[in-house]
């Protein structure tokens, strides 16, 4: 830490990915979903389904999924095979009209802890996020060229890397050929310098409380919509736009990651308290590499001490709600927000469900 900057993200950057002591996490699944698939270590995919009958179909992407003859039919849980580095798509019926299509939402990759994809989440009007659109991740300097292929196969094609020069110098990502970097830094370098210096002493010292880690997240989440708006109004646009599957990501994945997921959810129409349990599951998908830096945190001689470094590794719903109540302050809601903070029209908006919701 002897390189520690004085840009209020960077501090947060270390002190989020694992490099302290913490005492005790709780990972919880906050994200209902009824349908569900989680990909095992040998590639193969277990779909965990709620009792009944059902066909399944299977394809490379959510919008070709081959119709013609299901895969198998099923009563509950299945385990379906499928090559290590390649993706796929599920279609489950359960009767005419009701169909369901799954994937895995969490990327499994060697390095990379909070890998996944936004869809799959239902909207107010009752259709779901389309998967293999729109990627969240921490950083991506630990991704191994051995999971080159099953990165390829999620589609791609561009990563907007949010952090800092600073961060992006200590750790570039490492990513296939077939992806395009982007650097998209959300804050300036030498930000709140006074205020890290003196979040910094009370690490050192070990002084720092639940309560204050609590108030700074909170506060970060605040100024993205009180003074970093127009760099989310330009990056919401480049990544709804294109034309094939983007990946955004900072450090940890949590705060400026978060909140640019957040935006997305809203724009498609999902309602808030499924935004904020989409949010906390970080938690859930973190909590092996917290818990190995319960025995491994390099800052254990000075983390013991401070209560607060839990919460700082860690989100919490009330961070995220911060920057909603400040959109509610500032717009009256979200949907004033979009048009008028975020500039997209109802038109635009529309086209973005059409586009990226089934």
């Amino acid at each position: 830490m002897n390189k520690i900057n004085n840009s209020l993200m960077a501090i947060l950057a270390a002190l989020s990915i694992g490099q302290l002591h913490a005492q005790s996490i709780k990972g919880e699944a906050t994200l209902a979903e009824r349908y569900s698939a989680v990909r095992l270590a040998n590639g193969y995919y277990q779909l965990s389904l709620p009792a009944g009958n059902y066909r399944i179909f299977e394809g490379n992407s959510p919008r070709e999924i081959n119709y013609d003859q299901p895969i198998l039919e099923a009563a509950g849980n299945v385990i379906i095979s499928a090559e290590a580095d390649e993706r796929k798509f599920f279609s489950i019926v359960a009767a005419p009209g009701d169909t369901v299509v799954v994937s895995e939402r969490l990327i499994a990759l060697k390095g990379p802890s909070n890998f996944r994809d936004l869809g799959g989440i239902r909207t107010t009007n009752g259709k779901y996020t389309t998967w293999g659109a729109f990627y969240r991740s921490d950083a991506l300097a630990s991704v191994a060229d051995t999971d080159f292929p099953y990165f390829e196969s999620t589609g791609i094609k561009s990563v907007y890397d949010l952090r800092s020069q600073l961060e992006v110098n200590e750790k570039p990502d490492n990513l296939p050929a077939s992806a395009k970097w982007i650097h998209f830094p959300i804050f300036e370098e030498g930000a709140d310098s006074k205020e890290m210096k003196a979040i910094m002493q009370k690490v050192m010292s070990g002084n720092l409380t639940t309560a204050e880690a609590g108030e700074l997240l909170a506060e970060v989440n605040h100024k993205f919509v009180a003074d970093r708006l127009d760099r989310f109004k330009t990056l919401i646009p480049q990544l709804m736009d294109g034309d094939d599957a983007v990946l955004f990501h900072c450090t940890a994945g949590k705060d400026r990651t978060g909140f640019t997921a957040a935006l997305i959810l809203s724009i498609l129409g999902v309602d808030r308290e499924t935004i904020l349990n989409e949010y906390t599951m970080t938690n859930y998908y973190t909590i092996d590499k917290v818990q190995r830096t319960l025995t491994q945190g390099t800052l254990s001689n000075y983390a013991q001490a401070n209560g607060g470094l839990l919460s700082l590794m860690t989100v919490d719903r009330t961070y995220l709600e911060a920057a909603f109540d400040e959109i509610d302050k500032q717009y009256g809601g979200v949907d004033n927000f979009i048009r008028n903070g975020l500039g997209i029209t109802d038109e635009k908006r529309k086209m973005y469900m059409e586009r990226y919701t089934l």
